[in-house]
């Protein structure tokens, strides 16, 4: 149809004009004394008619050209779309030619029915055998049927040699997409069968009645629950019990799904059979959206098995997904995209994969656009103020939003068109790659939507004129260069343009950073300007020589930075400049020997890749899996299958984790001793294999179990800690506070004073100062209750530097810092009780005398707190810190404290709103957790460890003031599941351990029954 070309046309198959393809192939055929003829079967049973759509007949040429003819076979009803042109001539009764039955046909369809009917008159095997496959919604190979019918394989062989191929077809519905070709399989007898044609289906349902079927489902369901409770999910389990068994348990068994995508074991069957990405499509299928009305056990289990399965998905070339598209399993590729972790990945990805889509018609197009919007919102929405992170989400937002486009360029489709355009108008940033999308947009809207082409086009020159305007010239070029490459039109006065603009900043004084800008602006104007540019070229080669034609001692600082950073690319892009500008080869070769020798030899051992062998596999996996994607473009599925497969084979073999344990095993062990599981808590204590977790899970088991009345068990665990604890970085200060939650004064003081040493070096006393006040304010709340005077000794060097630093003449955040220090407060004894009572009295009194303009968000929120716990309404405080969360936004502001604040007033609706504001998923599951924390009564701990556990040491000192400010409040349990259910849903998940243990200790058995396995799995040697 392309005229010989073997691209696939970028067509809109629900909205696409063939005409002109018609005509050049048409008069290509006839050049050739040759005829062309296209043939349509099947036309009836075109999906795309309808009333508003004309489908496949509307594509049809009303006057084919040059001789062309048209074929087309269908039913009698329906015979065209209604929305069909009047004069087509599908409409002229005069064409059609009634064919007669073909005796072939005939003879076909009654020797399948003939099987059929064999089948059903033998009611021990042939009934049970049909009823097996068609209540299977699947396909089922000889030995699936051998099991099921109590038989042999070789015995269902026997029986159904004949019926194969007429009756029954060969499929690969249910084999694990990416698995081994279907002739590989037949050869290991693994082949699938299914009921050949929809027709000979329904014949079969009528014919067995419910009752047949409902027993072979209640058949399917007992051989899936021999391998998940009997076998527990061997190697050798059955394909289709891991794939086709999950829709028919979705269709026709929902409340079994749950238990069947989270069961662990099955999870890990499908991480080393196929990968984890499908494992992880089918826990998201009963993945609670925003964690409301959600039982916390089930959210709590696909929180865990999400994190755990994404922990082991093997990185895969990219165009593996691509490929797998265009061989039709849009579903699988949708999963290996969704696998990746982080939301730019998933939103570039997806995009690339919606247009891979669209190029081949596929329905899922338009779903799978809309997902990399999302996923795009998402990267911006957690991209933060970061300027690299800032760009990368905006470019991803961009090709979202024109995959979003390409595939709503259709009458029907002006919502999507509407929101695409808004997305790609709202992008920002210098991102090629953005401006790059802009200009492909205006491509692909100026056919039929030539004012909004030309819209986002004067917009990208409005912004390589800000960018000329700042002294940006790289960018300017970058952006005029997209412009062209959209419309060629504009060519010629924006080539003069960018010749203009860059001789006149050449002429204002060269530099080595200036030849890249030359570089960049030549190539794009060499063949519409070719003496301009060679002469712009020139005086750049010059230039180079110069400065390069000796040692390179001679350097201006400004070349001198740009040899050592960045110089190697504008030598590349300088060198193809002198070429397109007509150079002889000895003058591009001479530049490059220039350039090489002052560039800066990169070290061995950083570019060299830790593993060298598997980096090279994934490179040549990435060049094979490339030719697969190129021979699925052109049809050749066969052979794109079996390269993608030696793709894959290049790739090293998937495994089930590295490890390393995850971060929440402390808090997952500490939870489960607070539900009286110390038993199971154990077995996570011997999934640990790195001595700095150990440390970490031993001291949360110690503080867990002294907290629930088992003083030995909890001595033995912070001895375990304190023995891990030499050697493990800033890890012993849980230790630390370990031995003295269980009363071990000496020990916690000995480790505090052993381990906790002021450095030499100057440039660390600083982070060491929060360090040791993060440690010592940990422990003095732990001892106080065994010896006030140990506890006042240990806070007392952080209580004078307190002191000293209050009479520096820019003091600030008095009041914050002494707050913090309220936990380990309750008991001291003099004279660290008088200093404390001194330093509080004065941050107060400075609060006092502040107005609003001085105000501090932390200081605001601990006044709040204090009124709040003296009887009085901290109203005037609220509306203020309100008002400064908005002028702020939520990643700039003690959100979670505000949340705990709105808790504590009792505005749950407030206190959940304003937990759910920040962007980055672990400050919001954070702050919901909080909330929840308050709601449940639950207390909280100093962190031993600056920033350690996603909170930080001000919001864990709010939590404690809240709790003292409302003593007469009674727990909550079920308005802090509110709050869980949306931490469930986060990438924090786990921040809701400690509380969930109390409000919902369920949920943590939940955590534990999938983590156990996979954790077990993951330490063995």
């Amino acid at each position: 149809m392309a005229a010989g070309s073997r691209r696939r046309p970028p067509l809109d198959p629900k909205h696409a004009d063939l005409d002109p393809l018609y005509e050049v192939a048409a008069q290509e055929c006839e050049k050739r004394g040759r005829r062309l003829v296209l043939v349509v079967d099947g036309l009836d049973e075109d999906a795309d008619a309808s009333l508003e759509c004309r489908g496949i007949a509307g594509l049809l040429p009303k006057k084919p050209p040059h001789g062309m003819r048209v074929i087309v076979s269908g039913r009698p009803n329906p015979r065209v779309p209604a929305g069909l042109a009047a004069d087509h001539p599908l409409r002229e009764r005069g064409i059609v030619r009634r064919l007669s039955d073909s005796p072939e046909a005939r003879i076909i369809r009654d020797a399948a029915t003939t099987e059929l009917h064999t089948l059903l008159e033998d009611p021990e095997f042939g009934q049970r055998l049909l009823g097996l496959l068609v209540a299977a919604r699947g396909a089922l190979s000889w030995k699936d049927l051998g099991e099921l019918l109590g038989i042999t394989k070789h015995a269902v062989k026997a029986k159904l040699r004949t019926v194969v191929g007429r009756s029954l077809a060969p499929s690969r519905v249910d084999l694990l997409p990416l698995d081994a070709q279907s002739e590989a399989e037949a050869e290991k007898e693994r082949q699938t069968f299914v009921i050949a044609h929809a027709e000979l289906h329904e014949t079969a349902c009528e014919d067995l009645g419910w009752p047949i079927l409902d027993n072979c489902l209640d058949d399917l369901h007992r051989w899936a629950r021999h391998y998940q409770e009997k076998k527990h999910w061997p190697d050798h389990t059955p394909n289709y019990l891991l794939t086709g068994y999950t829709r028919l348990v979705r269709e026709e068994a929902p409340d079994r799904l749950a238990g069947l995508v989270l069961d662990p074991r099955r999870q890990l069957r499908l991480v080393l059979r196929s990968g984890a990405d499908v494992a992880l499509r089918d826990v998201e299928s009963v993945a609670p959206s925003d964690g409301e009305g959600v039982a916390p056990a089930l959210a709590a289990a696909v929180a865990v098995s999400r994190d755990l399965l994404r922990g082991r998905v093997e990185e895969l070339p990219e165009s593996v997904a691509r490929t797998v598209a265009r061989l039709g399993d849009a579903g699988r590729a949708r999963a290996l995209v969704g696998a990746l972790g982080r939301p730019v990945d998933k939103a570039v990805h997806l995009a690339d994969l919606a247009r891979a889509l669209h190029a081949r018609g596929d329905e899922e197009a338009a779903a799978t656009a809309r997902a990399a919007v999302r996923w795009a919102d998402t990267a911006r929405r957690e991209a933060g103020r970061f300027a690299s992170a800032v760009d990368e989400a905006e470019a991803a937002a961009a090709r979202a939003a024109v995959a979003l486009l390409e595939t709503a360029l259709a009458p029907d489709r002006g919502d999507d068109l509407r929101e695409a355009l808004a997305l790609l108008r709202a992008t920002r940033g210098t991102g090629s790659a953005r401006y790059e999308a802009w200009a492909l947009a205006a491509s692909l809207l100026a056919p039929e939507h030539p004012d909004e082409a030309a819209t986002l086009l004067d917009g990208l020159e409005e912004e390589a004129e800000e960018l000329e305007a700042r002294g940006d010239s790289a960018g300017a070029v970058q952006v005029w260069e997209a412009v062209v490459a959209s419309d060629s039109a504009r060519a010629a006065r924006l080539h003069d343009r960018v010749l203009a603009h860059v001789t006149e900043v050449w002429e204002d004084g060269p530099t080595l950073e200036k030849v890249g800008v030359v570089a960049v602006a030549a190539s794009l104007v060499a063949r519409s300007r070719p003496e301009p540019a060679a002469r712009l070229v020139d005086a750049a080669r010059q230039y180079l020589e110069g400065v390069l034609g000796g040692d390179g001692r001679g350097l201006s600082a400004a070349d001198a930075v740009h040899v050592e950073f960045g110089f190697r690319d504008t030598l590349e892009a300088f060198c193809r400049a002198l070429d397109e500008a007509g150079a002889p080869p000895e003058a591009v070769n001479r530049v490059r020997e220039l350039g090489l020798r002052v560039v800066p030899v990169e070290a061995e051992e950083e570019v060299l890749d830790p593993d060298p062998f598997e980096d090279r596999s994934f490179v040549e996996a990435g060049r094979v899996a490339d030719q697969a994607l190129a021979l699925a473009d052109r049809g050749s599925e066969d052979e794109a299958e079996q390269r993608l497969e030696q793709a894959l084979a290049l790739l090293p073999a998937g495994g089930t984790g590295e490890g390393l344990s995850p971060v929440w095993v402390a808090e997952l062990a500490g939870a489960l001793v607070r539900t009286d599981a110390l038993e199971a808590a154990g077995e996570m204590l011997r999934t640990v294999r790195r001595p700095a977790d150990q440390v970490r899970v031993n001291a949360a088991l110690a503080l867990a179990c002294a907290d629930g009345g088992q003083p030995d068990a909890a001595r033995g665990y912070a001895q375990e800690a304190e023995r891990g604890a030499a050697g493990a970085d800033t890890d012993w200060a849980h230790a630390a506070q370990a031995l003295a939650g269980v009363g071990d004064v000496e020990g916690a003081v000995d480790l505090l004073t052993r381990l906790g040493q002021q450095p030499d070096r100057a440039g660390t006393r600083a982070a060491w100062r929060k360090t040791d006040q993060a440690v010592r304010i940990a422990v003095a709340a732990e001892l106080a209750a065994f010896s006030p005077e140990a506890a006042g000794e240990v806070l007392l060097p952080v209580l004078k530097r307190l002191d000293a630093a209050r009479k520096a003449v820019r003091s600030q955040a008095l009041l914050t810092s002494v707050v913090e220090l309220v936990p380990a407060a309750t008991r001291l004894p003099s004279p660290a009780r008088e200093l404390f009572d001194d330093l509080m009295e004065e941050a107060r009194t400075r609060a006092a005398r502040s107005g609003p303009r001085s105000w501090r968000p932390e200081d605001v929120l601990v006044v709040a707190f204090l009124r709040l716990g003296a009887g009085d309404l901290p109203g005037r405080q609220v509306d203020w810190l309100r008002q400064e969360l908005r002028n702020r936004g939520a990643e700039h502001f003690p959100t979670a404290a505000l949340a705990v604040l709105h808790a504590a007033l009792g505005d749950l609706a407030a206190a959940e709103a304003v937990a759910g504001l920040p962007a980055v998923p672990h400050h919001r599951a954070a702050a919901l957790t909080a909330v929840a924390s308050h709601l449940g009564r639950v207390p909280v701990r100093p962190s031993p460890v600056p920033g350690a556990g996603g909170t930080d040491s001000f919001t864990r000192a709010v939590q404690h003031l809240a709790l003292t400010a409302t003593p007469l409040a009674a727990p909550a349990p079920e308005a802090a599941l509110g709050p869980l259910g949306r931490v469930l849903t986060t990438a924090g998940w786990y921040h809701a351990l400690p509380v969930l243990a109390r409000v919902a200790p369920e949920a943590v058995e939940a955590v534990h029954e999938i983590a156990a396995v996979h954790l077990s799995v993951t330490a063995r040697p």
